[in-house]
């Protein structure tokens, strides 16, 4: 048995929706092909509304009460950091946290897995495009968190040696949106403080629901520039918020389209997602997923939480179908793969 602390409901749910659906999508499959060694695998989901503390409590829940196997699909770094200190103390394996944060990285976390690209690929990917079209001035948004905060200290260098100024910031609060006016307000002095300082692009490293409320509000004050955006805003979610508003906009996201279907593992997400849309997010759950019942397999019969972990480590090569992992020792980090999209007319997404 898995659990997973994610945000269901507020201003993050996309993001733990879609994550929990792939990872679910996926287990439900394996189910249905008789299991892994005889063994069905569940996946229990609480949700914490994007908010740390309901995270740790969460997580108490699923380890001291559900007894949970390990712990899968957290979202964001707050959330994660602030949910470690009973796993750690109890055993508990952490896979795949949906955060790019070097703190999850370091080697006094042994227990935790990462599967996706780290903040500095991802930054050096932007800033590489940013670099290419000739923008030398730009401004930034940033979510005051840890994962803004991480975004932000990845972004500074890479813009120094791509020799790329940076006019300003302005800073939102994680969740600030849960009081709709109060976030509109905040979102305008924000946009104002950006316009301000007359940049050619925005950066914007905040959760796709601020990021829009930013476009929107930036489009009516007269901004012509490009948005840029990190997987943290999520492309797809930025689509569906902004329709032919979000054209143009250009995103990192660390996992493929999920309409490609040359690749086969993208295929077989897509055979199983029904009448939902394809989403970066749920098939980065599909592809988390995929590493974690592959790791339940190499174990064999015999299935500890210590044996568990050792395989999942031991990746160093493995291909789900067109999408390849190689584990990292130090990082404990699956995959590098860091992707360029941009937003066409009516929210399509392109590579």
């Amino acid at each position: 048995m898995f659990g997973q602390s994610a945000p269901i409901s507020g201003p993050g749910q996309h993001f733990g929706i879609e994550y929990a659906r792939g990872l679910k999508l996926f287990f439900d499959a394996t189910n249905a092909n008789g299991g892994v060694n005889g063994r069905r695998i569940e996946l229990i989901t609480y949700d914490d509304q994007y908010e740390a503390e309901t995270a740790a409590l969460n997580t108490q829940d699923l380890v001291l009460s559900d007894k949970v196997f390990a712990l899968v699909g957290y979202v964001g770094s707050e959330m994660s950091m602030r949910a470690l200190a009973l796993p750690i103390v109890a055993g508990v394996p952490f896979i795949a946290p949906l955060t790019g944060a070097d703190a999850l990285r370091e080697p006094n976390f042994p227990k935790v897995v990462n599967f996706r690209a780290s903040h500095g690929a991802e930054i050096k990917a932007l800033v590489r495009q940013v670099s290419t079209v000739g923008v030398r001035r730009v401004s930034v948004l940033v979510q005051n968190d840890a994962d803004g905060k991480s975004l932000l200290a990845a972004l500074q260098p890479a813009l120094l040696a791509a020799k790329i100024s940076s006019a300003g910031e302005a800073w939102l609060d994680r969740n600030s949106n849960l009081d709709a006016d109060l976030a509109l307000k905040e979102v305008k002095a924000a946009v104002a403080q950006l316009i301000f300082q007359k940049p050619e692009a925005i950066l914007l490293l905040t959760a796709h629901s601020p990021a829009a409320q930013t476009i929107r509000e930036a489009r009516k004050a007269g901004f012509k520039g490009t948005f840029y955006a990190t997987s943290l805003g999520s492309a797809a979610a930025l689509a569906q918020l902004l329709g032919d508003l979000g054209d143009g906009i250009v995103a990192t996201q660390v996992v493929p389209l999920p309409t490609d279907l040359r690749r086969p593992v993208v295929a077989r997400y897509a055979a199983h997602i029904g009448s939902s849309p394809p989403d970066h997010t749920s098939l980065e759950g599909w592809l988390v997923a995929g590493m974690v019942v592959e790791a339940l397999r190499r174990c064999g019969k015999v299935l500890t939480r210590e044996r568990f972990l050792n395989a999942l480590l031991a990746m160093e090569k493995l291909d789900l179908g067109g999408f390849h992992l190689a584990m990292q020792s130090q990082s404990r980090q699956a995959s590098n793969f860091v992707d360029i999209v941009s937003l066409g007319a009516r929210g399509r997404l392109r590579s």
